[in-house]
């Protein structure tokens, strides 16, 4: 009998263990989705924002002189985030590596190791 209360236990476990995983998995995408705005200057200026939509599409707006507006749509996976932006007539395709991704900041390393962080707006 207690055997197979351990059975039942650790099985509960690995049931309980396992789905949050592909839950967290599932969330990683949705956690990027809101407006960000840089607080450490990589490539963007200061002050400047992202805006990452639930349906794939984000708004970039780059704070100078002249501000300017780009958008293009973006892909998380995993660890990975992954842009195609166009500004005018200029088409760019980027990816960066998600160093920290919490509710209130977000850290990404560029292809160039140039780092930005951001705190949600």
């Amino acid at each position: 009998m207690m055997r197979l209360s351990a059975f039942g236990v650790g099985l509960a476990v690995v049931l309980v263990l396992g789905g949050t995983a592909r839950t967290r998995a599932q969330d990683e995408p949705t956690k990027i989705v809101g407006v960000w705005e840089v607080t450490k200057a990589g490539d963007l200026p200061l002050g400047s924002t992202i805006e990452f939509a639930k349906d794939g599409k984000f708004t970039v707006k780059v704070k100078g002189e002249k501000d300017e507006v780009g958008t293009g749509t973006y892909a998380v996976a995993k660890t990975k985030l992954t842009v195609k932006l166009k500004f005018g007539d200029a088409s760019f395709e980027q990816s960066a590596e998600i160093k920290k991704l919490t509710a209130t900041e977000l850290h990404l390393l560029g292809d160039d190791n140039k780092t930005e962080e951001f705190k949600r707006k």
